[in-house]
């Protein structure tokens, strides 16, 4: 009986200390934002970009808490990782690993279409993604505080993942990601570090023509220049591919007309690349000293 009255009571303190942990989701959480329900089939909130802003950060901590739920051995039960997901209807597919010291330091998320039939929503609302890749930052923490901090210091050098062990399985595996679902239906967020990681996955995505929608947190400053110049240059060129193209007028226009009616072209062409063509959600903390020079 003593044993019994025990192991309840301690089973009660493990409860009560996951229910007010400092992480947990109703405690750190966002306020005043519900979970989707039937009203998702008359107006997704998919389509509010601080909603979508706010869900894609909630998924960046449920990567944070997936390597702390490792690292503090909780169980199924006291995990705080999908309360970060769940409300959502989003789950968990697959955790990405490092080798060097067996740390979580991204995800795959899917939508839950299971969970969101019991809320009644058959269908997934417009503008959410169904497959979302989540990568966090650096963890100052024994065990991944070391592996975290080598990848930032070469980062920082060098401005490129490539080559690494991470970088070449997650490439691959959105790669795989996109033949299958399409590249519209994809997304990639993370941040600090994370970010600049998602930001050179949507690069090299970016380079062969694939384009992806990407939501970035307090991405490394480094990585800005160097960024913009590759979407740049790949935007020119095909603008320059376009202009080939277009038919020239030159013999019924004088000069000047000529010279007018081709630059409108050329600003109306742009612009509709530019609309073609997604951009990165980058949000800036300016207070944050490893993103301050966007400032």
């Amino acid at each position: 009986m003593n044993t019994y009255w025990s192991f309840r009571k301690k089973s009660m303190e493990r409860n009560h200390s996951f229910q007010h942990h400092p992480k947990a989701f109703h405690v750190l959480g966002p306020r005043h934002i519900s979970s989707p329900g039937w009203r998702e089939l008359i107006s997704s909130s998919w389509k509010d970009e601080s909603y979508k802003r706010i869900v894609m950060a909630c998924f960046v901590q449920a990567v944070y808490l997936l390597e702390l739920d490792r690292q503090e051995n909780r169980s199924t039960e006291t995990a705080l990782a999908p309360q970060w997901l769940t409300p959502f209807k989003y789950k968990l597919v697959e955790v990405l690993v490092d080798e060097r010291d067996g740390s979580i330091f991204a995800a795959v998320l899917e939508w839950d279409q299971i969970a969101a039939l019991a809320d009644f929503i058959p269908i997934r609302p417009t503008g959410a993604p169904k497959v979302v890749l989540a990568i966090r930052g650096t963890l100052l923490r024994n065990p991944t505080i070391r592996r975290d901090i080598e990848d930032d210091l070469r980062y920082i050098a060098w401005e490129s993942l490539k080559g690494s062990f991470s970088f070449d399985r997650v490439l691959t595996g959105i790669k795989s990601i996109i033949n299958v679902q399409g590249s519209k239906n994809v997304s990639i967020t993370g941040h600090s570090f994370g970010a600049g990681f998602a930001l050179e996955v949507y690069k090299a995505l970016a380079v062969d023509g694939t384009y992806i929608e990407a939501h970035l947190f307090n991405p490394p400053s480094v990585s800005l220049t160097m960024s913009l110049r590759i979407l740049g240059g790949k935007a020119g060129f095909v603008w320059k591919k376009f202009k080939l193209m277009l038919p020239s007028n030159s013999q019924n226009l004088g000069k000047s007309a000529d010279e007018a009616a081709a630059e409108a072209t050329e600003s109306r062409i742009s612009s509709e690349l530019k609309q073609m063509l997604p951009m990165p959600h980058f949000y800036v903390n300016t207070s944050d000293y490893i993103c301050y020079y966007y400032n």
